[in-house]
């Protein structure tokens, strides 16, 4: 239904007011349009410099944020809220591969609360509520923050191939609005929309599962039994 037939299922104008602090993201845009940039952001996830990237940054953000952490909380006997921790676990994975930012590190024994975070779940509730100016400006400047150093990176780097993992800012400053026939200029609102849509889509869905996966693995330990057997013989036969 949404990956095909998209003049079939339009959303509408109420839709794209209720969620206007998403712009003209892939989100609220309609038919081919919306089709053209879904092309273009199939093209960016699939490409391996952002798989590269997206390996090394989630598994080093296991292995030096979230297992620690709970290995700590587990040792000290504190109870902890699993949506929070893991919702920080993805704001803080998601950050650096769509923008391609150092770890802001809101995971973290102290909890501290990040700007953007706090920006990003105040857009969320205004949303709901209609008041979005504070959470709107605040997420505003950081983004420009974001895509001023991008551009100067880009420019710098130019003509030398780092090698390293693509995050998604930098492919879709790079990326050919001709070729995708995208209606909107690739400018810093659009870039601004797509960072905003890439973060929440990233961080709070999966925070959801992974909060629900645990709850359910808590309700059922002959699966958890099962799972750890499982990890057991696979790291035996390596």
């Amino acid at each position: 239904m949404l990956s095909s037939n998209f003049n079939n299922y339009t959303k509408g104008a109420e839709f794209k007011e209720v969620f206007d602090a998403f712009g003209d993201s892939i989100l609220t845009t309609e038919s081919e349009a919306r089709k053209n940039l879904r092309k273009a952001s199939q093209v960016m996830i699939n490409h391996h410099g952002f798989q590269k990237l997206s390996v090394s940054t989630t598994m080093s953000k296991l292995k030096d944020g979230l297992v620690p952490l709970l290995n700590r909380f587990a040792e000290e006997g504190i109870t902890v809220d699993l949506q929070d921790v893991f919702g920080r676990f993805m704001f803080d994975t998601t950050l650096v591969i769509v923008t391609g930012c150092d770890d802001p590190r809101s995971l973290s024994f102290e909890m501290p609360e990040d700007e953007s975070a706090k920006a990003l779940h105040d857009i969320g509730e205004g949303i709901l509520y209609r008041h979005m100016i504070d959470a709107n400006a605040t997420f505003d400047r950081v983004c420009e923050k974001h895509i001023s150093a991008k551009r100067e990176e880009i420019a710098r780097s130019e003509g030398h191939p780092t090698g390293e993992g693509e995050d998604l800012l930098t492919s879709h400053m790079k990326l050919d609005a001709a070729k995708y026939k995208l209606s909107s200029s690739i400018d810093d609102k659009f870039l601004r929309d797509t960072i905003l849509t890439f973060i929440l889509a990233g961080r709070d869905t999966i925070a959801s599962v992974l909060t629900w996966f645990f709850w359910l693995l808590s309700e059922n330990p002959n699966v958890l039994s099962k799972i750890r057997r499982e990890m057991g013989h696979k790291s035996t036969t390596k």
